[in-house]
């Protein structure tokens, strides 16, 4: 089979990228001097496939099948090319972004925050009638991080990831409240429940995955990457990654990242599914907070880390307060 790569004179490995699904990733130069990077996936070698049931690759299949195509003006997709393998890999080449697409110590301005929040809302608003069956399902978005989930894949793969999670979870109870650590560990047990509840608020397709290291901000546009997780969901669900994994690269408070967000949903703004969403970034990421908390060696990542911890649990407990829980955690 003929591809755009066969046209490469210079392909260079990317070790060292920001995902952790365990997909191969490279940057490819072409002969003309475009610049690519080329993503292979498979479900023996790529943790989010495996744990949210993807065979084949979901940001492929969005991409094939047109609904990356509907994205409205303003937000858009870097991918050009894909296909199948016979070995089983798929394969997908996207644009390089280069610079735009921001790392762990690169902070997201004010203005470019306002930016993301008014591409995410026009996002929702033109995807809400597409209901494509490629899409994640919400239960596994919700249950993707707990301890359940990852002792299912402690043995089958060779990913450090799972067992982090799990010895994260495992000390999570001895830092917070008792009401909260039993309210998260009943999301854990039986995601299905949360799921439906959060799922009952307006839904529409979300990407899900909307951490700055997958967030290109070009002079034209917002250009989103690795759509591995695009949901049908709340659009309330894009505030968990980013609040949880970039809140400390982006050069506002998570308050202010909320009112930015509230501002750009104008009347579609949703109260209840933005607190269920505050609640499942501690279901999502406590773990993580919690090993940073009684592991790390640097004692100013301990006391970052733990009170972030702390705003966690009290958006949580306000969840719970509001009774928005009632019939989820028993």
């Amino acid at each position: 089979m003929t591809t755009i790569l066969d046209e490469a004179v210079e392909r260079t490995p990317i070790g060292g990228h920001d995902g952790r699904s365990g997909a191969s990733v490279e940057r490819v130069r072409l002969g003309d001097g475009r610049r690519l990077v080329v993503k292979r996936m498979h479900p023996d070698f790529d943790i989010t496939m495996r744990l949210t049931g993807d065979t084949v690759g979901r940001e492929f299949l969005l991409w094939r099948d047109g609904v990356l195509d509907q994205l409205p003006s303003g937000i858009g997709h870097a991918v050009i090319d894909g296909w199948r393998e016979e070995t089983g890999e798929t394969v997908l080449v996207m644009r390089d972004l280069g610079a735009g697409i921001r790392s762990w110590s690169d902070l997201v301005s004010w203005s470019e925050n306002d930016r993301l929040m008014a591409a995410l809302v026009s996002m929702h608003e033109a995807l809400r009638d597409c209901r494509s069956a490629a899409l994640c399902p919400l239960v596994d978005r919700v249950a993707l991080l707990s301890p359940v989930t990852m002792r299912a894949v402690t043995d089958a793969t060779e990913n450090p990831l799972p067992m982090l999670i799990v010895r994260g979870w495992e000390r999570f109870p001895d830092l917070v409240p008792r009401d909260v650590a039993n309210a998260v560990r009943a999301v854990h047990e039986v995601p299905a429940a949360f799921a439906a509840r959060f799922g009952a608020q307006p839904c529409t397709v979300v990407h899900a995955d909307a951490a700055h290291v997958n967030i290109g901000f070009e002079e034209r546009q917002i250009t989103l990457l690795d759509w591995q997780l695009a949901t049908w969901g709340p659009p309330a669900l894009e505030l968990v990654p980013y609040l949880t994994a970039s809140a400390s690269v982006v050069d506002v408070s998570r308050e202010e990242i909320l009112a930015s967000y509230k501002v750009a949903a104008g009347a579609g703004y949703d109260d209840d599914a933005v607190h269920l969403a505050l609640f499942l970034g501690l279901v999502e990421l406590g773990w993580s907070m919690a090993l940073d908390i009684t592991e790390n060696e640097d004692r100013l990542v301990r006391e970052r880390e733990r009170a972030d911890l702390d705003w966690w649990v009290t958006e949580a407990r306000r969840t719970i307060n509001l009774g928005l829980l009632d019939g989820v955690v028993v």
